[in-house]
């Protein structure tokens, strides 16, 4: 189940590609990202982390969201730790993409199948799950970002939302900057993730992926419009999303 709600922190003109981006973003996450329908209805509030935020209290147990978008249209990685009463935590990773438009559906009765993440889970130590916080710490994870910044769709980026010790954290990483070169955790959720798809290498974006013009037939969605939006990140999370231009 999604709830909709506006997700704008300030005004953009409501332009056919806003109105787009408004279906696209404007539900709150509220679980059930395995269903297909729900990555378009809620992608926004599920990068901001919306219910982690919202179920962040003291003496719960940690959890971490971290995000990777690999391009959007050709893969997106998320990966979810849910703290174990204990010690260690529940790992379940995730990678959408490639899609094409000549899917095979190999269930008749899940005729969504071909849409849907490939996922793995894996149980880690509390030594594991420690060495996993020092890896993002040692990213920056705890250094606030300064000021805003435009994200784009047809980027490579990390975003990272999480509570521990009840607190609300959230950062990301942009590939191309000094930040992005010092990530340590990626190869950490990497080790663990047993979805047997590689990592969609992050490469500096050209004009043509820019304009969202060049796309191939390998690439998740190639048979509709490609997906083109920014979203703007600040200090303490996400605050707002965007025509792509």
């Amino acid at each position: 189940m999604t709830r909709c709600r506006k997700t704008w922190s300030r005004p953009f003109g409501l332009t056919n590609a806003v109105l787009a981006i408004l279906a696209f973003s404007a539900c709150s996450y509220q679980g059930h990202i395995d269903q297909p329908l729900t990555i378009k209805a809620t992608w926004y509030s599920y990068l901001a982390g919306d219910d982690i935020r919202r179920t962040c209290v003291p003496n719960g147990l940690p959890r971490y969201r971290l995000v990777y978008n690999g391009s959007y249209d050709e893969q997106l990685r998320s990966y979810e730790l849910v703290g174990l009463h204990g010690g260690g935590a529940q790992l379940v990773a995730r990678v959408l993409g490639p899609m094409t438009a000549f899917a095979v559906i190999r269930d008749p009765s899940d005729l969504l199948a071909p849409w849907r993440w490939t996922k793995s889970e894996a149980r880690l130590s509390p030594q594991e799950f420690a060495d996993f916080k020092a890896a993002l710490d040692r990213s920056g994870f705890r250094q606030r970002l300064k000021g805003t910044r435009d994200f784009l769709s047809t980027e490579f980026y990390w975003i990272v939302s999480a509570c521990d010790n009840g607190e609300f954290q959230f950062n990301a990483w942009r590939f191309g900057t000094e930040r992005y070169a010092s990530l340590k955790f990626p190869d950490v959720l990497l080790s663990y993730d047993k979805t047997g798809i590689a990592l969609n290498p992050p490469r500096p974006v050209s004009p043509l992926d820019r304009l969202g013009t060049q796309r191939s037939t390998g690439q998740r969605g190639a048979h509709d419009s490609p997906h083109l939006f920014r979203i703007k990140v600040g200090p303490d999370g996400l605050v707002g999303m965007g025509p792509y231009l």
